[in-house]
């Protein structure tokens, strides 16, 4: 519940079904991943800027 509220989206729940399925250790590098991901989707949608 708690992921869903936050995130909201359909991302969200794949995330959530991906570290069930993982162990811990997987679940970490999952999120890493995810984390990078979204920061570097960030920093392109900042860096063109007018």
């Amino acid at each position: 519940n708690g992921s869903q509220t936050a995130g909201g989206s359909g991302e969200s729940s794949a995330a959530g079904q991906t570290s069930s399925a993982l162990p811990m250790s997987g679940s970490q590098s999952h999120v890493t991943t995810k984390v990078t991901a979204t920061a570097h989707v960030k920093v392109e949608v900042h860096t063109p800027l007018p």
